[in-house]
Parts: C-alpha cells; sequence; structure tokens
C-alpha cells in the first residue's frame, strides 16, 4: 500500500463484540507522515483499537502488541516496539503499581516524538485518543465508518484504485 505524500492512515477496529468486527480504514491528513506506528486502545468514547502510521507492518505489529497485552498504547518503529503500556482491564485500566504505571508512560511519552514530530509530546496521546469522538465536529472515523459530528451521518468511503474494471469496459 502506498500513502500519498502529506498523509498517514488511521484504523480502527471494533473490540467488543456488539457487532461485526471489520476495520475501518482512512487517509489522515494535518498530522503530518508519521515515522512509525502508535496504537491505543483509549480512544473516546467507544475505546476501539485505534492505529496510527504509515506502513501497515508498523501498523500491524503496535495493533498485535495491544491484542497480546489485552489493549493500552504502543510505539512502535522499524520493526521494533520502542514503548508500551498495558492496559489489560477493558483495555483502559493497568493493575500495574502507580510508579510502574507513571514509568511505563514517561517512556511511552518520550519515544512518541521519535514517530510524530509535534511538541510537547503528550498532545500526541491526547489527540489520538480523541481522533475517533464521533461527536465532534467534522469527520471522524469509527468503527461503523467515517462519521460527522455534525450532520450524525455515517459515511462508508469507497477508495477506487485505476484502472477501474468499470472504466475498462467502457472504452
Amino acid at each position: 500500500m502506498i500513502v500519498p505524500e502529506g498523509f498517514s492512515l488511521i484504523s480502527v477496529q471494533h473490540r467488543h463484540g456488539r457487532h461485526q468486527a471489520g476495520t475501518r480504514l482512512a487517509l489522515l491528513e494535518g498530522w503530518d507522515e508519521l515515522q512509525g506506528a502508535i496504537a491505543t486502545s483509549y480512544s473516546h468514547d467507544s475505546h476501539n483499537l485505534v492505529v496510527l502510521g504509515r506502513d501497515p507492518q508498523q501498523m500491524m505489529l503496535a495493533a498485535n502488541t495491544l491484542i497480546a497485552s489485552g489493549g493500552g498504547m504502543a510505539v512502535v518503529q522499524q520493526g521494533e516496539v520502542l514503548a508500551h503500556v498495558a492496559m489489560p482491564i477493558a483495555g483502559m485500566l493497568s493493575d500495574l503499581p502507580a510508579s510502574e504505571l507513571a514509568a511505563s508512560f514517561h517512556a511511552l511519552r518520550e519515544v512518541s516524538g521519535k514517530v510524530v514530530e509535534w511538541e510537547p509530546p503528550y498532545r500526541v496521546f491526547k489527540a489520538i485518543e480523541g481522533t475517533c469522538l464521533a461527536c465532534n465536529a467534522g469527520p471522524h472515523l469509527t468503527d461503523l465508518g467515517l462519521t460527522d459530528g455534525l450532520t450524525r451521518e455515517i459515511v462508508d468511503p469507497f477508495i477506487c484504485s485505476w484502472p477501474h474494471a468499470d472504466a475498462r469496459q467502457a472504452d
């Protein structure tokens, strides 16, 4: 998969068993070109599995890291998990002692700057936590599709690769 310059990908996977678990994927503009992948299950309001990146292999490693631990947050770059905070309780809480959890979050925040060039790094996770919040204005990718928070419409985006079969038949 080739991602256009200036864009990254966002993937949302339903993880609660309430409906068929399909993965939604969209281009993400305005986040620069991520140099690795970031995944979280701590994503308001539905807390689905959200992964951002440009390389599907990096994104898969980040997602699988969270799946194996029951949820949390992970930062991946060049095929390596740079930081991981496991949140095995509903994908949102950890059973670690507070000092260990704080150290894990500190490490996560420190390495996030290698993947996303935002400053300060905590904004990365604040933004990711809210990027799929469907009630916010503008388009947001959810497990149901691309949602407009103002109109409450769900749009199923269709991306066509060229040459399209119908276009060839029209010739």
